[in-house]
């Protein structure tokens, strides 16, 4: 299913103008302003999910600490870090390159 199918293309977003956007070929994310919630749009999803941002710094440090120490689960786990900076290091070369990076 192409991301335009889900409302995700460029002119659906520059239409709608969120702050941000990101498109990929299998889905999308916006945001309205930099503080607030993400939506997050893919093939497979029925409809828009919603991520609510933290808001506080001190809980995604609090909970690092405590993950070091084995008290609780991280927030964000070794994977997801990885696959995220998979994703910023390919944003970063279509950047540099003008052109499609696979993922």
């Amino acid at each position: 299913m192409p991301p335009s199918s889900l409302g995700c293309s460029q002119d659906h977003c520059i239409s709608n103008a969120p702050h941000w956007y990101v498109v990929g070929t299998k889905g999308c994310l916006t945001a309205e302003d930099v503080n607030g919630p993400i939506r997050v749009q893919t093939e497979d999803m029925g409809s828009p999910e919603t991520l609510e941002p933290i808001r506080e710094i001190d809980q995604l440090y609090e909970n690092l600490i405590d993950s070091c120490f084995g008290i609780a689960e991280p927030n964000v786990t070794p994977a997801q870090l990885r696959a995220s900076m998979g994703l910023i290091d390919a944003i970063f070369k279509s950047s540099r390159t003008g052109g499609l990076v696979t993922v």
